[in-house]
């Protein structure tokens, strides 16, 4: 058996968070399976998998069903679709990519997205902004433990502006002169 050159390489990824575990028992009552991942990169040839990879594949035992093709410049792409199918993904994404956020305030973002219907590209907008804030404040020594629903739907706001997206549900409780001072200051980080 040859090597196969249209491979650039084969990553082989196990996914099994202590989170994933958990629901995974709490909701079938029994143990949770391990994730495998197999990233193949190819070289484009003919836009088509040749005989030669699709035999590795099965002599993996990878079911031919299951596989995804994506090209890697989708990759963003993948994080999008993956955020906005599973709110809990937006959430551990806004967690990992926004370290100045607390969880309190990743929760909110998420509540404040999925209540406007709000799509990945706004919730990571609203992040950055927020982040940014929050690094700017804590540099002044300002910082609070966790942000206002005012400053959360502000950024939202802000974010939803930019995308062209109108009609955004707010709280009838919300501060709205607090609410505007808000959107002035995060104007800054956008």
């Amino acid at each position: 058996d040859e090597p196969v050159s249209e491979i650039k390489s084969i990553n082989v990824q196990i996914l099994a968070s202590l989170q994933q575990r958990g629901f995974y028992m709490q909701k079938h009552n029994k143990p949770y399976g391990l994730q495998m991942f197999i990233v193949l990169t190819v070289r484009k040839r003919n836009n088509m998998i040749s005989d030669r990879v699709i035999r590795l594949l099965k002599e993996l035992d990878v079911p031919l069903e299951m596989i995804f093709l994506r090209r890697s410049s989708s990759i963003q792409n993948w994080t999008a679709i993956e955020c906005e199918l599973d709110n809990m993904n937006l959430k551990n994404y806004l967690q990992s990519e926004f370290k100045s956020l607390s969880h309190y305030d990743v929760h909110q973002i998420a509540i404040f997205c999925e209540k406007n219907k709000l799509n990945f590209d706004v919730a990571q907008m609203m992040g950055e902004m927020l982040n940014k804030m929050n690094i700017m404040r804590a540099q002044r020594g300002k910082r609070e433990n966790a942000l206002e629903r005012e400053e959360i739907a502000a950024a939202g706001i802000i974010a939803a502006t930019h995308f062209g997206i109108k009609g955004i549900e707010l709280s009838s409780d919300l501060n709205k002169e607090y609410l505007k001072k808000i959107e002035n200051e995060l104007n800054n980080y956008y």
